[in-house]
């Protein structure tokens, strides 16, 4: 291949697909209000960008390690009840499983059935693209490329999964479950700085059982963190899955980036690419639609220096076929 397209969620925009967070968090007002609920009660969602940045702040640890010691809390065992079983330890575990477990599936079942209900899109806004000695590389999940350009379906690669195999589809955050766990745990704040050996000792032997959690709440927060590897994107798991794609690269001599987000979680498969063309002898193309986008592009771009050459696009002066003016 010669080229290859790498394509985003601002490319289904671009059509007037409704494919953002926020259009979803509508889909789940109207069709899974319950879950739209429980989603703003323990992720506290209500913060008006957290749908904008919805995969991020799912990862975001501080809602759900309150959430976990709230549970916790509710359910400390009775250790001198003449009812206590052995059991009675592991309430506040369950009750994450169920509730937060829950919702994680509900939410990963109305992620996949708001994806495969997402419209064609609005054809006039076609834009030119190379389909000889070309190859898709998509991050999303509706079939535009498919059902709008015709492109053929193996000669595309959905990396996160498409609208019509429900099961393959990624979404989520990046954090695995070391790091999450870990990220779950109360931080030890920093000792005073004039302490000598025998007094930090003596500070931290006081300190820290106020830091460290009980049992209880222990075993709660290893299965918040089990229950939210649902919605775990493993990047470099996805890669490695994929690999015989990227090592075919080496060929390459156009790269067309359209719609791209260019977010943190989602740069590793750009690295992989980079790592497997001969960059001094690749030009790119990047779209762009706001000076945002321009300088998270402008960002990326310094860390590749040795590329070929480069230009900075609009979708709209792409079109297949230019709208008239009004004023002409």
């Amino acid at each position: 291949m010669k080229h290859l397209y790498i394509i985003g969620n601002g490319f289904d925009i671009h059509h007037r697909i409704p494919s953002r967070y926020q259009d979803f968090k509508k889909w789940l007002l109207e069709n899974d209000e319950d879950t739209h609920n429980s989603i703003v009660e323990i992720f506290d969602a209500d913060e008006p960008t957290w749908w904008k940045e919805f995969e991020s702040r799912l990862g975001e640890p501080f809602p759900i390690q309150q959430y976990a010691e709230n549970i916790s809390f509710e359910n400390q065992p009775d250790y001198g009840s003449d009812d206590y079983r052995d059991r009675d330890l592991y309430a506040a575990e369950y009750e994450v499983e169920r509730k937060l477990g829950g919702l994680i599936d509900s939410l990963k079942s109305d992620f996949q059935q708001w994806a495969s209900e997402l419209p064609l899109g609005n054809g006039d806004l076609s834009i030119k693209m190379e389909t000889n000695d070309a190859f898709f590389l998509t991050f999303n999940y509706s079939l535009t490329l498919e059902r709008l350009y015709r492109i053929p379906q193996n000669r595309i690669l959905h990396i996160h999964g498409d609208a019509l195999n429900k099961e393959t589809i990624v979404v989520g955050h990046g954090c695995d479950y070391s790091a999450f766990r870990d990220n779950l745990n109360n931080d030890i704040p920093e000792p005073p700085d004039d302490l000598q050996s025998a007094e930090y000792s003596r500070w931290l032997d006081e300190i820290v059982p106020f830091y460290s959690d009980d049992y209880p709440t222990s075993q709660a927060k290893d299965a918040a963190a089990y229950a939210m590897m649902a919605m775990w994107k493993n990047v470099h798991g996805i890669i490695e899955k994929n690999k015989a794609f990227f090592h075919s690269l080496s060929g390459v001599e156009f790269i067309h980036v359209y719609g791209f987000s260019f977010a943190d979680v989602d740069i590793p498969y750009l690295l992989e690419v980079i790592k497997n063309v001969d960059l001094p002898n690749v030009e790119m193309e990047i779209s762009y639609y706001s000076d945002d986008d321009k300088k998270r592009i402008q960002h990326f771009l310094d860390g590749i220096p040795t590329l070929k050459s480069y230009r900075l696009v609009n979708l709209m002066d792409l079109l297949r076929i230019k709208q008239p003016s009004l004023f002409n």
